[in-house]
């Protein structure tokens, strides 16, 4: 299958790709990738239609936390739709991984100095990773 890359201006958007399928989130400059939702499996029959779609309950334990990992705090991430990252929640059933995510603004930190009688304000991009992690 094709690569998918997504670069949108919808404010929460959200896409799927098949098992076997590679895509790209991209961000623009000056903000980062915050992932909202993630799912490798099947819980819908009309998304990635094909193959044994009879499950709606199919859920990878592990999805959220991976695709949070490879993507939160960067400006670009590479994804692939497989049982190998994710597991295989369902045997038999077609999967795919859903996503939805924001890009949000790097935040701007001001830190003040004095120095004697002078004030220094110093202002810098925070490039911290938030991970968003649950354990």
């Amino acid at each position: 299958m094709a690569d998918v890359f997504y670069e949108t201006l919808v404010p929460d958007p959200a896409f799927a790709l098949w098992y076997g399928q590679r895509g790209s989130i991209h961000c623009g400059e000056g903000t980062k990738i915050k992932i909202l939702s993630a799912n490798y499996g099947r819980t819908d029959g009309d998304i990635c239609p094909g193959g044994n779609t009879a499950a709606r309950t199919c859920r990878s334990k592990t999805a959220l936390n991976r695709v949070k990992w490879n993507c939160n705090g960067y400006r670009i991430c590479h994804l692939y739709a497989s049982n190998h990252f994710f597991g295989n929640p369902c045997v038999n059933i077609s999967k795919y991984l859903e996503v939805k995510y924001r890009c949000e603004k790097n935040r701007m930190v001001t830190a003040v100095s004095i120095v004697g009688v002078s004030i220094i304000v110093v202002h810098s991009i925070v490039e911290d990773i938030d991970r968003g992690i649950s354990v």
